[in-house]
């Protein structure tokens, strides 16, 4: 499973550069960067036989998502070009693409997804204008912190995307608030401010009213799309009673008919967790049958008298 990831150039968003910096020393090998439109539509026609996770931070309008610039117009990204995200979870830190999120995922074949139905605000709307390059600064400081460590918990847990969406909210929350009990001086010198901030009155009453209702606003856009189970398969840890728990929530419900092969194959490597090969075979067995070309098939093998699950040494 890999993480693609597109950040095209573009003004705004530069300050994304550390998130790109956190996957890339996160995921190592796994992880790829991508910032041309052209690349990201051959790297997905690659990989549609996979489960990845595919990560969007850019500009984006209810029906595409904005990529780089060429002859000086802006590539748009749209349904119609993004068929190579099926089987994939989608996670985009992108304006307003809510709605393009759920036709990925019931018309393009993606697994989920998680994304804001509405702006996400990179300025703040404040009286006091003359703040307002202060105050882009720091709320930039508060998305960049939340993403930081929402994905890096994601990728220390077994939570989740309707978990992860909620863990989002609440880590732009606790990054508001770590502003907030920040020494003004410390956080100034932190966000390279002019230190004269720190004793304004007015600038202090703006960060704990007018950034609030910013990071409050944009948490209440965050949205779900696809299957609200869904977990990267591999992120499980052995925790005994993590496993025994997913299983016992897994087998209670049922995916799409589309997406039934990949709640069949979590149950699989759930069950080869759990040291119940016999179980995991039969999963392994539907999803064979379901989807006889999902790559991550190749993991396991059936025993020579077809009972049981075994892992592929490499």
């Amino acid at each position: 499973m890999k993480v693609i990831h597109f950040y095209p150039r573009s003004a705004g968003i530069r300050f994304l550069a550390r998130f790109k910096t956190y996957l890339k020393d996160r995921i190592q090998d796994k992880y790829t960067h991508i910032n041309r439109s052209s690349t990201l539509y051959n790297e997905l026609g690659n990989r549609i036989n996979q489960t990845d996770i595919i990560v969007f931070t850019s500009h984006g309008e209810p029906e595409y998502f904005v990529g780089e610039l060429e002859k000086g117009t802006e590539v748009q990204l749209r349904l119609e070009d993004l068929k190579g995200v099926i089987n994939s979870f989608i996670f985009a830190f992108s304006c307003s693409t809510g709605e393009l999120g759920k036709k990925l995922c019931e018309a393009s074949g993606a697994l989920a997804y998680i994304g804001f139905n509405d702006a996400i605000n990179l300025t703040v709307n404040t009286s006091e204008v003359s703040f307002k390059p202060q105050m882009k600064v720091v709320i930039n400081s508060i998305y960049l912190e939340a993403l930081i460590d929402s994905f890096n918990e994601y990728f220390s847990k077994t939570y989740n995307v309707r978990q992860f969406a909620k863990l989002l909210s609440l880590n732009l929350k606790r990054s508001y608030s770590r502003v907030l009990a920040a020494d003004p001086l410390d956080l100034c010198k932190k966000l390279s401010l002019d230190n004269r901030l720190a004793q304004n009155p007015q600038f202090l009453k703006a960060l704990h009213s007018d950034l609030l209702t910013t990071i409050d606003a944009v948490r209440s856009r965050i949205i779900v799309h696809g299957e609200q189970e869904f977990i990267p398969w591999n992120v499980i840890n052995n925790e005994p009673e993590k496993v025994l728990s997913l299983i016992e929530i897994l087998e209670s419900i049922t995916f799409s008919s589309q997406n039934e092969y990949y709640r069949n194959f979590l149950l699989s490597c759930l069950y080869m967790k759990s040291g119940r090969p016999r179980k995991a075979h039969s999963y392994f067995k539907l999803v064979a049958k379901q989807f006889p070309q999902f790559e991550p098939l190749s993991m396991y093998k059936v025993n020579d008298d077809d009972t049981e699950l075994q892992e592929v040494v490499s």
